[in-house]
């Protein structure tokens, strides 16, 4: 390709600038970067890089994997073992990025879980302009999702124990006095680092010095309006398709719905008190969700922010807004819908449709687990009735 230098000892190519998404999580991210996977010869025509090459044989659709080995101890849920292994990745991808003497997007929503520390090693590293770009979602609905995604992740936490622990963190986190700065001393306080919208921007404003762009995610917005603002928030309205690439099901990472998180929370605690590897808990979970749930076709409703947890949301929501307002950062939608409203009542799933989704997950369990995991997964089956007597 044109653009892609030749690197020697006495010349170096560096990009002219880097646009970084930078997430947040579950705000159509993975839909995003899945349809930018498509785009990689359109974009190197056009000028752009959107480095794959760093992958090799590997099944990956961002660069969020190389920047675990660029932030090593900045991700709570990167074991150290793992972090060695992606520093190569790391190494490899930087090359790539500094081969290329043009526009670079580089996309990896955990980063927007960074504390400031651990952000810099990354923005250091790059060694170019960076202009960010975060999509953004209210909280009203990221909460249900971001629990979903746990329960994805292979924890057990219940809802309910999940919201409150969010609840506490904001107000232990200095809350409305500290937005900007209130979440950098602990680790494992991910939540609010990246969905306490005007404190990212503000940490990344004092990180690069450059641009900050703001992308809302309507609700029940088409997936063509994400991919067009998207596009619009990069410079890359010009180069990339109107219309989004379809993707499946899988690609697009569909979520699960109330009552199949439900189900899936307790069998990940059965999972979890068995001596069952991480390597097939991880497989169970996938064919859970992908030969399970998603086959369904009556599959309950979507998971909500429960009536009494409504006015607290709403208050977090009503502030991120204002403090965002005065940030400077450039907006593509409306901020308005980054507001949480609240407009339906929440729907509960019934006890029979979560007894169906827990069924379904257990014959899934019993079909795709392991020769030698049987016994494991019979003393499963017998803690997840225990688990759901008392749920």
């Amino acid at each position: 390709m044109k653009n892609r230098a030749v690197l020697c000892d006495s010349t170096r190519a560096v990009a002219n600038r880097i646009v970084l998404h930078i997430g947040t999580q579950k705000s159509g991210s993975t839909f995003l970067q899945q349809a930018m996977r498509t785009q990689v010869n359109r974009l190197e025509s056009a000028g752009w890089l959107y480095p794959m090459r760093w992958a090799r044989r590997e099944r990956s659709y961002n660069q969020e994997a190389p920047m675990y080995g660029g932030a090593p101890g900045g991700f709570s849920w990167v074991s150290e073992p793992r972090t060695e292994r992606l520093k190569v990745a790391w190494n490899r991808m930087s090359r790539e990025v500094q081969s290329w003497d043009g526009p670079v997007l580089l996309s990896a929503e955990a980063l927007s879980t960074l504390r400031t520390k651990d952000a810099r090693k990354i923005v250091d590293s790059l060694q170019a302009p960076i202009e960010v770009v975060i999509t953004a979602r209210s909280l009203e609905r990221i909460i249900p999702s971001s629990w979903q995604q746990h329960v994805r992740n292979g924890r057990g936490e219940s809802y309910q124990r999940y919201l409150r622990r969010i609840a506490d963190e904001f107000v232990k986190g200095e809350g409305e006095a500290g937005a900007a700065e209130g979440y950098e001393g602990d680790l494992m306080r991910g939540f609010w680092r990246a969905y306490l919208i005007s404190g990212l921007v503000r940490r990344w404003q004092k990180l690069t010095g450059g641009s900050i762009t703001v992308v809302t995610v309507a609700a029940g917005g088409s997936p063509n309006l994400l991919w067009q603002r998207f596009a619009e928030a990069c410079g890359l309205s010009e180069v990339l398709p109107t219309e989004a690439p379809k993707l499946s099901q899988a690609e697009a990472n569909i979520g699960i719905t109330a009552p199949e998180a439900f189900a899936l929370a307790a069998v990940n605690r059965a999972m979890l008190s068995t001596k069952m590897p991480d390597l097939a808990r991880r497989r169970l979970r996938f064919m859970i969700v992908r030969e399970g749930f998603h086959t369904r076709p009556e599959r309950g409703p979507n998971l909500a922010v429960p009536e009494q947890d409504r006015s607290s949301v709403s208050g977090w929501s009503k502030f991120d807004v204002d403090e965002l307002s005065n940030t400077g950062a450039s907006i593509v939608g409306s901020l308005d819908e980054l507001l949480s409203e609240f407009t339906k009542a929440p729907k509960d799933p019934t006890a029979s449709e979560v007894s169906d989704a827990t069924y379904l997950a257990l014959q899934k369990v019993f079909e795709f687990a392991p020769p030698e995991s049987y016994l494991t997964v019979r003393r499963m089956q017998r803690k997840l009735k225990k688990l759901l007597r008392s749920s």
